[in-house]
């Protein structure tokens, strides 16, 4: 009798376990259908020695709220020589920012060598303004000479960035301008000249970031463009649950920003948020136009198709064995974001040229 009962708790206890089992592949199965998924491809990577930290994956500024997810990495070869007692290798570390960390220095700040680099990188481009990459760029000045030394190997004049600009206003005026009624103005013209010059400078360097990224990490941007598929549908849910008559200009802002998987929304909103009634007239008759009848996303395809076209033939390579590892995680993570960024800005910022 004693076995019997023994047995029986047994099977229970068994059962229990099984049953909790399911409740966890459930909720796994659940967890990877709605979370972000983050792909790592690294053809190869050679160190002779590791002092400091070393780390392939998702390297930010700050903590991402949504850093959870899956990693992917898909990696040639990675060889590593030595690692020291104080070295370490890591793999999808998020790095908080450190309260010692470098800061960006601005354009107007610049001084030295920055500011020599800042307006040789403004005459190459044929811009005014440097743009926010590149200053992001100089929290570590050594990535900047770097990125500095590989523009003025790779381009001799600024014809090839003049072309993809224009290349690039086709396909905004293809894909969005002619199904857009031009309403009478409701900015400055200085705002409107803002927002011209904003998309010039993304533009070209869009072709920095996509020939940087595929000279150190071939086939990357391939992978990248996959991402833009999940964009339409997101926006259209959002829309769905933000009525017209009722939304708060800050759920409007929050909606656009976790529509596109934005931090932050382009400068020249700073404009936009001000006119409550114009800002609706944006989200609800524009974007929202663009987005549901799939002109958004075709341009973005076609965008990122451009950047593809446009860097298969590299000449030159960065040469990431001269930058330390953190520098390497740093520029990395910075191309990413801006890779993340621009795109979306040049769609936003010409949606605000029709208003």
């Amino acid at each position: 009798m004693h076995s019997n009962q023994s047995n029986d708790e047994h099977i229970l206890q068994l059962k229990q376990q099984i049953h909790s089992l399911q409740q966890q592949i459930q909720q796994l199965n659940s967890y990877i259908n709605y979370s972000n998924v983050y792909e790592y491809y690294i053809q190869g990577v050679k160190l002779e020695k590791v002092k400091g930290t070393f780390q392939l994956g998702q390297l930010t500024q700050n903590e991402l709220a949504d850093s959870d997810g899956i990693h992917r990495f898909y990696i040639g070869e990675i060889i590593i020589k030595e690692i020291e007692d104080t070295g370490t290798v890591g793999l999808g570390i998020t790095e908080k920012r450190k309260e010692s960390q470098n800061k960006e220095i601005p354009s107007e700040h610049a001084t030295g060598e920055i500011k020599a680099m800042y307006n040789g990188i403004n005459t190459l481009l044929a811009i005014e303004n440097t743009p926010s990459f590149f200053q992001s760029l100089s929290v570590h000045e050594q990535i900047l000479i770097k990125v500095w030394e590989f523009m003025n190997e790779q381009w001799k004049s600024t014809d090839e960035f003049t072309t993809f600009y224009e290349n690039t206003l086709k396909l905004l005026n293809e894909s969005i301008n002619p199904r857009i009624n031009i309403t009478k103005p409701n900015f400055e013209d200085e705002v409107y000249i803002s927002l011209a010059d904003y998309i010039e400078e993304q533009a070209k360097t869009l072709l920095v970031i996509g020939c940087l990224l595929e000279s150190n990490f071939p086939n990357y941007l391939s992978k990248y463009k996959s991402k833009m598929t999940k964009i339409k549908s997101k926006l259209t849910a959002a829309i769905n649950e933000t009525q017209s008559n009722i939304a708060t200009i800050q759920t409007i802002v929050d909606t656009i920003k976790s529509t596109f998987d934005l931090d932050t929304l382009p400068s020249s909103f700073e404009e936009l948020v001000e006119q409550p009634d114009t800002l609706r007239h944006f989200y609800y008759h524009l974007l929202h136009q663009v987005m549901e009848n799939g002109d958004a996303v075709e341009f973005l395809d076609n965008l990122y198709e451009l950047i593809l076209d446009n860097t298969c033939n590299i000449t030159n390579e960065l040469n990431l064995n001269e930058l330390t590892p953190e520098e390497q995680g740093y520029l990395f993570a910075t191309l990413l974001e801006s890779l993340n960024q621009y795109p979306i800005f040049i769609l936003l910022e010409y949606l605000q040229l029709q208003l």
